[in-house]
This record gives structure tokens, sequence and C-alpha cells, in this order.
């Protein structure tokens, strides 16, 4: 058989295209199945098929025709870094940044995917090799923004500011509506009232028009701006504005949240069906760590991990992960389903055998849903929970645009006032359930008599004292959260006057708060 004229097949892909275009998506795809049936199967036709997927809102489906696509052609830069990053919003990341790395070697020019590998292993938290990508693409083009911001957020975790802000700065310049640097910018600037980047920020937001996303973002700066150079009311309201925007596209209702967490603290596995019988591990035991978001889990990690025997691993999604991958099938969870859940857990963290402690912890906050399962599952493990003052953990809740699962509830302040009292409830319920294994630290107290409460905890975990826990600060050890700056310093115990300033600003939810202090004895933070 002859094939076919290739205007012939120019002019159907030509069509598709100005379908696409018009996003008139069903009609590209008709016609695109219509040209493959026809003249068979061709890479062009399958990344237009893509297209029209993705505008029809069918991901999965786009992922495939990409595939069979890099089947006929396995070297199209442009295609492996699309499914690259499909794969990454889709949460494959393992082959995501297969794929990424894979655009970057297939490229004659891999600046452009360089960049794009860079910020996925930066999101991984893999910053050598964020670092390796972020040079291949400044070294062809050293002005790449993705590149330079890249490199300024893995500076900034490694908590180099200096080095962090200048590349900050470079980004701004080339392109001042990048939203994400003018929020992280905003934390290391000692600002005047009238810092040229107050200035900036104001000036973007009225001159552009932003996704609720972005404007919410560069809101959060500019009321973290506005809080370090001393304007406090106009800072309350721009970070009411940032979270009335980033309500606007968050879920969440409180009655199904109280619902949900009456279902965890109910459905706890029978005494009988708990791991009770299990030879329990003799080191490398796991600790969580665990409390709201900005309550000071970071620095009990930092402190404990300064201790020969305890090894710090940071925040670690592996408990949320199994809890997720393998749901319980009964309303009390099963003998096997506790097993599952520690041999999937202890199979993604725990530390070699090289690696000679009595307890590597965990310090993930929102682990605290999760501690019914985890001391069922886990007999020899232990959970420290940090306990703060309600109205400071809130309020620094409040101006952080925290993301994620599980913290839909930071944007509102009455969620956050009802979620504070589920939360509060259900680590009453697990003191009273595990009183030999799950321990409260009042983070107040903490900083106040280090010693004391430094002691309280080396007792519970079996560990003897050792010098130099309080020096955590010289360490060099990297903190994976918003506390990277503060465990690079001693402690201080001024944290709770950041809060007070806005106190006149929210006087019935601050009050609200303080009631609950007093409850729990936490006593006032006025």
């Amino acid at each position: 058989m002859a094939p076919p004229p290739k205007n012939q097949i120019a002019k159907a892909i030509n069509e598709a295209r100005a379908q696409l275009q018009r996003r008139d998506f069903s009609r590209a795809h008709l016609q695109l199945q219509t040209l493959e049936k026809r003249f068979g199967p061709a890479p062009i036709v399958y990344n237009l098929q893509a297209q029209a997927h993705l505008g029809m809102g069918q991901r999965d489906a786009a992922m495939a025709c990409l595939r069979k696509s890099l089947e006929l052609m396995p070297k199209q830069a442009d295609v492996l870094n699309n499914l690259g990053l499909m794969l990454f919003e889709a949460k494959q990341y393992g082959e995501a940044m297969d794929m990424l790395e894979k655009a970057v070697t297939s490229s004659g020019t891999p600046g452009r995917f360089a960049a794009n590998a860079a910020n996925l292993f930066f999101l991984m938290q893999r910053f050598d090799k964020a670092e390796h990508y972020v040079a291949i693409a400044l070294k062809e083009d050293p002005t790449n923004v993705k590149a330079l911001a890249v490199r300024g957020f893995v500076s900034d975790w490694r908590a180099d500011g200096d080095a962090a802000r200048r590349d900050y700065e470079a980004v701004l310049k080339v392109q001042p509506t990048n939203a994400d640097v003018h929020f992280a910018l905003s934390s290391l600037i000692d600002y005047t009232q009238d810092h040229p980047h107050i200035r900036q920020m104001r000036t973007v937001l009225n001159r552009t028009r932003f996704t609720p996303g972005d404007e919410s973002q560069i809101r959060f700066g500019l009321g973290n701006a506005l809080e370090r150079s001393g304007q406090y009311e106009e800072a309350y309201g721009e970070f009411v504005r940032a979270n009335d925007l980033r309500r606007s596209e968050i879920g969440f209702d409180i009655d199904a949240e109280r619902r949900h967490f009456q279902k965890i603290a109910r459905d706890l596995p029978d005494r009988d069906n708990a791991l009770s019988d299990l030879a329990p591990l003799r080191n490398r035991r796991p600790l969580f760590i665990v409390g709201l978001p900005r309550s000071g889990t970071t620095l009990t990690e930092q402190i404990l991990g300064g201790h020969s025997q305890v090894s710090p691993q940071g925040e670690l999604g592996a408990m949320l992960k199994a809890v997720n991958k393998f749901p319980p099938q009964t309303e009390r969870p099963s003998t096997e389903w506790l097993m599952t859940i520690r041999n999937y857990y202890l199979s993604q963290t725990r530390p070699s055998e090289d690696e000679d402690v009595q307890w590597y912890s965990d310090k993930r906050p929102i682990n605290y849903r999760n501690v019914g399962y985890i001391l069922s599952a886990f007999p020899e493990g232990k959970v420290i929970h940090i306990r703060r003052h309600p109205f400071h953990t809130c309020w620094s809740i409040f101006k952080r645009p925290f993301a994620g699962d599980g913290l839909e509830f930071t944007s509102n302040l009455d969620d956050l006032l009802g979620y504070y009292s589920l939360y509060s409830e259900l680590m009453d319920a697990w003191e009273a359930q595990f009183p030999d294994r799950f321990m409260t630290v009042v983070y107040e107290e903490l900083v106040a008599q280090p010693d004391a409460q430094i002691n309280r905890m080396l007792d519970f975990l079996g560990l003897d004292h050792e010098d130099g826990l309080l020096s955590f600060h010289k360490a060099g050890r990297m903190a994976d959260s918003a506390s990277r700056y503060q465990v690079q310093q001693p402690i201080f115990t001024n944290s709770a006057d950041k809060a007070e300033r806005f106190r006149p600003f929210v006087p019935e939810f601050a009050s609200a708060l303080d009631a609950m202090a007093i409850d729990a004895n936490l006593g006032s933070s006025s």
C-alpha cells in the first residue's frame, strides 16, 4: 500500500492544532483519533492527543498518550519534561524525577529542562541534586529565573540567608511578579517602613492581575514585611486578605473534621489487636515528635538530636503515606493491618545498622492525628507532644501560607479556633490512653527551664544526661521547617511578643484561646 500523501497528514494535524488553540478539545480529540486510524501511530499525533485530554481534564489519558509517543521516539526532551511534570502532580515522584533527568540528557539545550529538574529535586528535599541541575541551567543561561529561584530556595533551607537574598533579588529584577520569591524574601530583610521591597510588592499587587494563590502568597509576604517594619495594623490587614484568598480555593468543613476526629479517637485498635506481644526493637526505635505547626517541634528535635543516642530525621512523610496507602478495612484496625503499617513505615524510615542509636525521631507535626495507630503498631515507640500557648500557636499559623493535606483549617480564624479545640481534646485522649508512652512538653516551660524539661524527656526515653544539648545551634544540622533560622540561634523566650502585638486586632479570638489555655493549665498569654 502506498503511504498517504504528506500534505494530507500535515493538513489534518494543522486542523487539530487549530482546534486545540480554539480550546475545542473534544473535536480535536476526534480529529486525532481519526488521523491515527487512517495513517497509523505517530509521536506528533499522541502528543496532540495528550493536549486534548488535558484540556478535557483527563490527566491519566494524557500521560498514557505521552508514554505511547515516547515508545515510538524515546528522546523527545519536551515530551519527557511534560510527562515528568504531570507525574509529579500525580505524586508519582520517583518516575517524575527519572523523566526530568532524561529530558535534560536528551536535549542539546538542556537549561530549561534542568531548571525544572532542579525545582522538582528541591521540592523533594534532594538539595545536592537540585544544585547539580541549577548549575547546568545557569551555565547555559546565567539569567535563568527558575534556576536562580531554586538556588535561592536551597540556600534559604540551608539557612544561608545572604546567598538566598542575592538570588531572590536577582529573580525579582527580571520577574517582579514572582509570588514565591516575594514571600521567601520577606523573611530575610530588616525592613524600614518605606523599604523598596514593600513598595515593590504594593506596586505589583496594584498593577498585576494574579491568580488567587499568587496574590495570597505576595500578601503574606507584604504582611510579613509590614510586621517586621513595625506596621502591625497594616500587617494584620494583609494577613487577613491573604487568608481570605486562600480560603476561596480550599474547602474546609469544621463539622466534617469534628466527625473525623471523633472517629479517630473511637476506632482505636482493640487491646487484643495491638502488637503488644511482638518482639520489640532493641535499638533504632521510632520517636514521634508531634504538635500543631509552629508549636516548637523543630526546636525539640534539634535539642534531642544532639544526644548521642538520638538520630534526628526531620519531617518524615512515611506514616501519613502508610495510612493513606493502606486504609484500615474495619472500624477497629486489625493486627494484620497494624503489621502492614509497621513494616511499611520501618522500611521507609529506619536508619541503617551503621547508625547505632537507641532512637530516631520523626517530627512531622501532623502525626498527632495518628498517635493511636502509631503506638498500637509500635509498642516500643514513644510520642513527645509539644504544646504551646494556643493564641501564640494559632496566630503564628494564621500568618503563614500553610499548604498540604490536613492543613486546610489554617486560613480562617473561626476554623482555627474550632480546630484547636478538636486537637486539644484528641491530645487529652491520647495521653489518657497511653500514659506511659505519650508525654506532653509545654513549649513555654521548655524555653524558660530548658534543663528541667530536657531531663524530663531524657528520663522518658530512658537515656542518660549528656552535656551540650543546648548547643544545638552550633551543630550545623539543617531543619526542614519554617523554624530553620531560629534553630541556628540559642533558645530565646521572646517569641510570644510577636503574637501579642496583634492581640488588639483579634480580641475575641485571643480571649477564646486564652480560656482554652487556662483549661489546659497553660496560663494566660497576656
